[in-house]
């Protein structure tokens, strides 16, 4: 919360509501996640999380070097 408000100068209140979105559909998300986990398998379930996660923070890292530039 200090950080989008002190450093990026978001508003307390749209910081609290992109964190209450994010929280909700973290919850409905792990129900849906859990559910493809137990029909096909832990592990591979796992692994497609992965990846995501790996192309979100490469997407995140290749746009915040293109900003720097221009």
């Amino acid at each position: 919360m200090l950080y989008f408000t002190e450093a990026v100068h978001l508003p307390a209140g749209q910081v609290g509501l992109g964190l209450g979105i994010a929280g909700l559909l973290a919850l409905a998300l792990g129900v849906a996640v859990g559910h493809l986990a137990d029909r096909h398998g832990a592990r591979g379930i796992y692994a497609a999380t992965l990846v995501v996660q790996a192309l979100a923070t490469a997407g995140f890292v290749l746009r915040t070097a293109s900003g720097r530039s221009s």
